[in-house]
């Protein structure tokens, strides 16, 4: 008989005897021989290349949307026979085997194909394998390059199978028939795959053993934070298909293992093994492309058909150019996804500031910029709720319930992050969002610096710190189209129950806004702000400071707002080739030159990124002329506009309804044909005169709009129309134009009266009115008294109310009243910036026309004490022109003597330094006298040291921990708690302690 039937006879007795009622298969006797050595755990802890790392990020960094694509791996067939040519592994099984193993390596991203026939290899010697020497010599005779080589054969080793890591001398992969391609044990085949790739068993000790805690996830174990702590279930688990857990051992902190049996890497039974998890995939995409690749991946080759690509447009304009991109390597498949750089533009961002912390900054590297809602022209804070028509997390959460976990969120399109495109967020308990899944789950409560380059990047922090759900917390997300909203209800600074209520909207077109709706208790302790993946790059608003409160908007805005991509990512196989739209969108832009590179990564191995440089030219459009000739105006006037003889005509005349001009004649003359900047253009001239010798017309308000730019070109400057009246406010929602109102009296019948640019009527026949006109430009027409200003101010005052400044104003009469704005200064000799507006606060609306005399209040809140403000009011009528009133209205803020004395609030302050060695300092403050027990606890509860038990008067106090018990001994290394009672507050927070 040999050494297989031997081995096979004596499994089936045992199992006939042991195992009858758990209907263990005899293959689930027979262990893995994939074992690591020391000297294989040693070269890990220094040469693997993800030790300890976010591989997920690695990932991203070079293949962009990595998870979204499939690697097709080559695979070598031996199956060994007896020297007579029998036996061996039935057909069928080797069919269903690798069914099986596709079907695993979906979730992962790999398929495996055949390459060539299969090998048969008749031989005795090799038919039962019972050393690693025979093992050895099989693979070394028997190899092919590049594919993985597979050997099955009769026996081996007592094991149902063993494979070759990355590092082994020997490469392949050596399968027991019996434990190949059967429904009651698909798992065995893609188990060893698993190995081939670097991963390692669940319950690996080699490296280091892990910790229920998840605490050394990424430098122990199987070096993988997403599958648990595991003892080997060898033995501890209920038949299929319960498949559970039946142990009950724990780890060296006390803590319960609960383990997965469902995992591939396991030693459940072979038939409970179904799944890999999230980051098991990335370790083995992170082997076969970075380590492996050479070896299993041929080549695709990227190409583009260009590198460059210009538009010009007028603001508002859109358009797109193809981008041809192409795999021209037969037999592969080529993965791409597009990243975005700046690199020019002109400069949008203002660092002037209100009276509040960091209301605005930036941009970064990046060009990112932000602003809150109390910026003058800061977002506005507008509150969603979705907590009734969201979907909750509920107990979805990955990690340790509501704390200490993350939550996967599909975002439901690209959503564009430093250059980058996501599909996908993951939602952390401790108040942050990031687009990479962080392995070091436990210490993401260890809020940071913005940008810093540790573990925790690629992230949006709404308020990062060390926060938890508790029983009263959930977090809500609702999904449209273009945005994903992301609510933390009722969610906690750790122990304490200061609820905190706040959302993150992400939106398609890469805006990204914070809304703070109830922020209870302290907030200064968090990070606030935004980083990319690699760490060196973000916005900061606040770390461990006074920033956040209630309500609050904050904004960050996308530079590369103007440029966007048809599709962030996709793949082409051999040969093949596929459109991609790069889009231009001047809406919102200042005239200039914006560049960017659009970068196409790939996996390409020998250059992985192509780029096409693009340039958006923003401009004026070029002008057009209006054809119209004569426009009469009601009354007894007329208007005449006489047609120019050269190039058209530049402007039309029109009545607004409202004039009586009596026996005025206003007329525009011929006038000469002139060259502005290529354009040919047409002066005119306007003249008004009286047709009545004895009762000439009253004063005649005329109208017109025109651009600076068509100023600049005619060279009028409307500052030089004195005595006339002139005032300039920029037209709303359309193309930028400056309005004048000139006020002129006609005289009698005997000469003509004053024209509009000729102040001292030295030349009454000839001005130029304008250069050149974008679009139809009407003059308006009328009497002087029937064409009043939106409102009359009655009267306008200011007055310090508490610790904020309350504005009082009244209107005689209003028409067409829209609304009003507010703008502030502190030095009246600079620029007033607006900190209010009817279209964020309804105080502010008008009352459309009234003849009443009407009153309105507003409420500056967003003052300090010992400042002094200056406040000016503007009204906006329908057409959307703005009128500043002249009044300036100054109001100092002073602190009322009682609060001059600084007060303090109860508060637990986070350790520093931490993670810690060998002392840290902990600061609390105190609300008012009273008894102080500060102490430290271990994750069992157990008390370790008690650091402060005295009465203590109010202010801000500290005390430091040595890392020492109560008796002097230094403590083991890892996460502690320290807890604060001082009179009714009680609070607690975490820190690490490292040897």
């Amino acid at each position: 008989m040999n050494k297989k039937l031997i081995s096979l006879s004596m499994t089936l007795l045992l199992s006939s005897l042991s195992f009858s009622q758990s209907q263990v298969g005899s293959f689930d006797l027979e262990p893995c021989g994939s074992v690591l050595t020391e000297e294989d755990a040693n070269w890990i802890r220094q040469n693997d290349p993800f030790y300890g790392k976010d591989i997920s990020s690695i990932l991203k960094n070079k293949y962009g949307n990595y998870a979204n694509t499939t690697f097709t791996v080559p695979v070598t067939i031996h199956i060994v026979r007896t020297s007579a040519g029998t036996d061996g592994l039935p057909g069928a099984q080797l069919t269903q085997g690798m069914t099986d193993l596709n079907s695993y390596f979906s979730s992962v991203g790999i398929q495996f194909t055949q390459q060539g026939a299969t090998n048969y290899i008749d031989s005795d010697a090799f038919y039962s394998i019972s050393s690693d020497s025979e093992r050895n010599t099989l693979r070394n005779t028997y190899n092919v390059s590049n594919t993985i080589n597979l050997y099955f054969v009769d026996y081996v080793q007592n094991s149902c199978g063993i494979s070759s890591f990355s590092f082994s001398t020997v490469q392949g992969i050596v399968i027991d028939n019996d434990c190949m391609g059967l429904a009651i044990n698909p798992s065995t085949f893609p188990h060893e795959v698993g190995h081939y790739f670097d991963l390692f068993h669940t319950h690996e000790t080699g490296i280091a053993s892990e910790l229920v805690d998840g605490s050394n996830c990424s430098i122990a174990g199987d070096l993988v934070c997403d599958t648990p702590a595991d003892p080997n279930v060898s033995g501890d688990v209920s038949a299929f298909p319960t498949c559970g857990y039946t142990g009950s051992g724990t780890d060296g902190n006390g803590d319960t293992y609960v383990p997965s049996t469902s995992n591939t890497m396991s030693y459940s039974l072979k038939e409970c093994r179904t799944t890999f998890t999230t980051q098991q995939r990335d370790r083995m995409l992170a082997n076969l492309l970075f380590v492996r690749n050479t070896e299993l991946l041929a080549s695709p080759t990227i190409a583009l058909d260009k590198t460059t690509s210009t538009k010009t447009l007028s603001a508002g304009s859109t358009a797109s150019e193809k981008v041809n991109v192409s795999n021209t390597t037969a037999n592969t498949s080529l993965n791409w996804s597009v990243s975005m750089s700046s690199v020019s533009g002109p400069s949008a961002v203002s660092n002037k500031e209100v009276s509040e912390l960091n209301a605005s900054g930036g941009p970064d590297n990046f060009g990112y910029t932000y602003k809150d809602s109390s910026e003058p022209d800061g977002p506005t804070y507008t509150w969603n709720d979705i907590s009734g028509t969201g979907t909750a997390i509920g107990n979805s959460w990955t990690g340790f319930g509501k704390d200490e976990a993350v939550f996967t969120l599909p975002i439901g399109f690209d959503f564009p992050f430093y250059g980058g495109y996501y599909d996908t967020v993951f939602v952390n308990t401790n108040g942050f969002l990031s687009f990479n899944f962080h392995t070091e789950l436990p210490y993401t409560y260890l809020n940071g610096s913005i940008p810093s380059n540790d573990e925790i990047n690629n992230i949006i922090a709404p308020f990062w710190d060390d926060m938890n759900g508790g029983t009263t917390g959930e977090v809500y997300y609702l999904k449209t189209a273009s945005t994903l909203t992301i609510q933390y209800n009722l969610w906690a600074r750790s122990g304490t129950t200061s609820y905190k209520t706040f959302q993150v909207v992400l939106s398609s077109n890469g805006k990204i806004n914070f809304y703070y709706n109830s922020m209870i208790g302290t907030s200064s302790s968090c990070t606030i702000g935004i980083e990319n993946g690699a760490g060196n790059d973000g916005l900061e608003l606040v770390e461990n400071g006074g920033y956040v409160f209630s309500p609050l908007a904050v904004e960050f805005t996308y530079p590369l707002s103007w440029l966007s991509v048809s599709s962030g990512n996709g793949k082409i196989e051999s040969t093949s080739n596929e459109d991609v739209n790069i889009n231009f969108d001047a809406t919102g832009l200042a005239n200039g030159t914006y560049s960017a590179n659009v970068n196409f990564g790939s996996n390409d191995t020998t250059n992985p990124t192509k780029t096409v440089a693009v340039s958006l030219v923003v401009a004026d459009p070029p002008p057009t002329v209006d054809d119209s000739d004569t426009e009469a105006v009601t009354g007894d006037g007329t208007v005449d506009f006489v047609g120019g003889t050269s190039g058209g005509v530049i402007a039309a005349l029109q009545n607004d309804g409202a004039g009586n001009l009596g026996n005025v004649t206003i007329s525009v003359d011929d006038g000469n044909s002139t060259t502005y900047g290529g354009v040919n253009v047409i002066d005119r001239r306007f003249t008004i005169t009286s047709d009545n010798p004895v009762t000439p017309g009253g004063a005649v308000l005329v109208k017109f709009h025109v651009t600076q730019a068509e100023l600049d070109a005619a060279g009028v400057t409307f500052a030089d129309a004195v005595p006339f009246d002139c005032a300039f406010t920029p037209c709303q929602g359309g193309y930028p134009t400056k309005a004048a109102a000139v006020a002129v009296t006609p005289p009698d019948n005997s000469g003509i009266g004053k024209d509009v640019d000729d102040s001292d009527n030295s030349n009454p026949n000839d001005v130029v009115i304008a250069a050149w006109f974008t679009s139809f430009s009407p003059f308006v027409i009328g009497d002087q008294d029937d064409i009043p200003l939106p409102i009359e101010l009655a009267s306008f005052e200011g007055v310090q109310k508490g610790k904020n400044v309350q504005l009082n104003w009244a209107t005689h009469s209003e028409l067409n009243n829209r609304g009003f704005r507010i703008y502030r200064s502190e030095n009246p000799t600079e620029e007033f910036y607006k900190i209010a507006d009817f279209e964020g606060h309804s105080e502010l609306l008008g009352s459309g026309n009234s003849s009443n005399l009407l009153s309105y209040e507003f409420l500056d809140r967003k003052v300090e004490y010992g400042n002094k403000y200056f406040y000016q009011l503007a009204d906006v009528d329908l057409s959307n022109f703005e009128t500043l009133q002249e009044e300036i209205v100054e109001v100092s803020v002073e602190a009322p003597e009682e609060e001059i004395i600084e007060k303090f609030e109860y508060e637990l302050a986070q350790n520093f330094p931490n993670p810690f060695n060998p002392e840290t300092s902990i600061a609390y403050s105190l609300e008012k006298e009273s008894f102080v027990s500060l102490e430290v606890y271990n994750l069992l509860g157990q008390k370790v040291k008690s650091l402060v038990s005295v009465k203590q008067k109010a202010g801000k106090h500290s005390a430091v921990w040595d890392g020492t018990d109560e008796n002097g001994k230094v403590v083991s290394s890892g996460i502690y708690y320290y807890k604060i009672q001082a009179g009714n507050f009680t609070e607690n927070r975490k820190m690490v302690f490292l040897k």
